[in-house]
């Protein structure tokens, strides 16, 4: 056997008599009592006394400051440990809470958008369709079907109160809705 072999070996034996022949008693407080977690109020500071041992013994912590170093007492806190079995119940992946593999999302909400002005109303699809044309006396006519009803359509007349003819130049025919004053237009082709 090699030297570093020996020494493996040796170092071996000395981790398993330590393993079992080592102090293997729970930690104590320096006074033979348990360290315990302590029980506050809701609401009281950290600084706020207690009545148990831990909180009497007090570490030192230094601040400093313009004037020199300054001493200041802190409390020394033990907070109760939570079974494993207690912290995996609550951390199912997807729901909430603070377990110990619970989500977090940083994503900021949404902003609601604000609502905008409602749409422009826009005027009704033509209820004319287009039959013919006819030139007579050197203007255009043009005919139109309403339903059962034909109608015969010259420039500027009204048509039902609602529609005026706006212009008949080939190859559209151009008329206004009354009500939004929009302009909508027919095909009517060319002049033959």
């Amino acid at each position: 056997m090699k030297t570093r072999h020996l020494l493996m070996l040796a170092g071996f034996f000395i981790a398993a008599s330590l393993l079992f022949f080592g102090d293997n008693s729970p930690d104590t407080a320096p006074d033979g009592e348990l360290a315990k977690p302590i029980a506050r109020a809701p609401g009281l500071p950290a600084s706020a006394g207690s009545d148990s041992p831990v909180g009497e013994r007090a570490g030192t912590a230094f601040n400093g400051t313009a004037s020199g170093v300054t001493q200041k007492k802190s409390e020394l806190h033990i907070l109760a440990l939570h079974s494993r079995p207690d912290l995996i119940a609550g951390s199912r992946i997807g729901q909430g809470g603070d377990g110990l593999f619970s989500s977090k999302s940083w994503v900021p909400p949404p902003v609601k958008a604000k609502p905008g002005p409602p749409p422009a109303p826009v005027a009704p699809p033509l209820p004319f369709t287009y039959l013919g044309k006819q030139a007579a006396g050197g203007h255009l006519e043009v005919y139109l079907a309403q339903g059962d009803r034909v109608i015969v359509a010259r420039e500027q007349m009204l048509i039902d109160g609602t529609y005026r003819v706006e212009s008949i130049k080939p190859p559209t025919l151009s008329l206004t809705y009354l009500p939004l004053k929009q302009i909508q237009q027919i095909s009517i082709g060319v002049t033959d």
